[in-house]
């Protein structure tokens, strides 16, 4: 789950499984996104990642080789890619919902913390369970939405926690997978993406692991993380 107000993220796909809706809860209503750019990269370049390694400190997988075709994509309008198992999705919660996501945000900032991932410069902080944050991802509107999109009829939201990531000047990411985390495993090790710096402003992007049914099993890697995770320190 994405939102950001300035800079780009790029994607990469790759065989597996992605599926992400994006919301942009920091950027004021009526406002024109910067146009994002979508990557497409070769079969041959995608790492082969078993996602089991958290050791990283995040849920993500570094990866080395960058895609190398690059295809311009509209952010304001959906776009889909079965073949890649990419679909965004822009601003797919309801108003209240997105407020309810946006409110959070901001109430969040004293709480967040130096990110120690394959992040540079980012800033990380968990919404609890009981904030509207988080009901907002799992109410039915947004599940149901969302189940559509993915043809599981059995979608939940997992456990992980969902966190709010802050971006500023000059914080990025690298080429990375998201490391599994379930097993049957969250909606992750598909498309490889990165967050480019930018030079002005912030970006705040709020992530959330979705789960092809409620009770999955956790992999090893999810007590890795949990444990190295910036808002546990």
């Amino acid at each position: 789950m994405a939102a950001q107000t300035s800079g780009r993220v790029d994607l990469a796909p790759r065989r597996g499984r992605a599926r992400r809706g994006a919301s942009n809860p920091a950027a004021p209503r009526g406002a024109t996104p910067r146009r994002r750019r979508r990557v497409v990269a070769p079969a041959s370049s995608s790492p082969s990642d078993d996602g089991t390694s958290g050791s990283s400190g995040s849920s993500s997988s570094p990866s080395t080789s960058a895609p190398q075709t690059f295809v311009a994509v509209d952010p304001a309008a959906p776009h889909a890619d079965p073949a890649a198992r990419v679909w965004y999705v822009p601003n797919f919660l309801a108003d209240d919902a997105r407020d309810a996501v946006a409110a959070a945000c901001v109430k969040l900032r004293s709480k967040l913390r130096v990110d120690h991932s394959v992040a540079v410069g980012r800033l990380s902080a968990a919404a609890p369970v009981t904030s509207a944050a988080y009901a907002a991802f799992a109410s039915a509107p947004a599940l149901s939405k969302l189940r559509q999109l993915t043809s599981c009829e059995s979608l939940a939201l997992g456990d992980y926690p969902v966190e709010v990531r802050l971006y500023r000047v000059g914080s990025s990411m690298g080429w990375h997978t998201d490391v599994r985390l379930y097993d049957p495993p969250q909606y992750a090790e598909g498309a490889r993406h990165r967050v480019v710096s930018g030079s002005e402003g912030e970006r705040t992007i709020v992530k959330a692991l979705f789960v092809e049914r409620a009770g999955c099993a956790k992999t090893e890697a999810f007590g890795e993380v949990m444990e190295q995770a910036p808002w546990r320190r």
